[in-house]
């Protein structure tokens, strides 16, 4: 997990073979980064998007989000208090495919999370029945671990999550 820090008016000129945020999220400052994993962004009131990069998630993919997901909820625990919990949303448009073992390590990390840590999650695919599958999967481990006040959406389109939530960059 990298930080990286970037002035707001700061024009980026993408290096040969980087891959950059897909858009909307490609104007936003760079806040949390892994060159093989994707992109986090915290914005207030107690929202963490990410974008992952990769079309096959890992257990790399799997530990680097988690951790990113964690630290959240370590560095703002007051807000995300007064705020009900987390809302995640997580643009997973590149992942084709995942491993048992991500998913398996994935759930496993959201087990150890206090109840009611998230208030909602959404999750940003293409049309992918296999990753609608994982999310359907994983509903079910998060409405246990909330005590079944949370669950994911499945959405497509990036923007109009923004638009639904309210989501501004960070």
């Amino acid at each position: 997990m990298t930080p990286t820090h970037r002035a707001p008016t700061e024009i980026r000129t993408p290096s040969p073979g980087a891959i950059e945020p897909l858009p909307p999220f490609n104007t936003w400052r760079i806040q949390l980064s892994d060159p093989e994993v994707g992109f986090a962004w915290y914005t207030s009131p107690g929202i963490l998007v990410t974008q992952a990069t990769m079309t096959h998630a890992g257990v790399r993919a799997s530990v680097v989000l988690s951790d990113w997901v964690d630290l959240v909820l370590e560095t703002h625990r007051e807000e995300l208090r007064q705020c009900g919990g987390l809302l995640g949303i997580h643009d997973w448009r590149r992942f084709r495919s995942y491993d048992s073992e991500a998913r398996r390590l994935w759930t496993q990390r959201i087990r150890r999370r206090p109840s009611g840590y998230l208030r909602k999650g959404v999750i940003i695919i293409a049309e992918s029945p296999l990753i609608k599958m994982a999310v359907a999967g994983a509903n079910l481990v998060v409405a246990i671990a909330s005590g079944g006040s949370s669950q994911f959406e499945i959405a497509t389109n990036a923007t109009e999550v923004l638009r639904k939530y309210n989501v501004r960059p960070g």
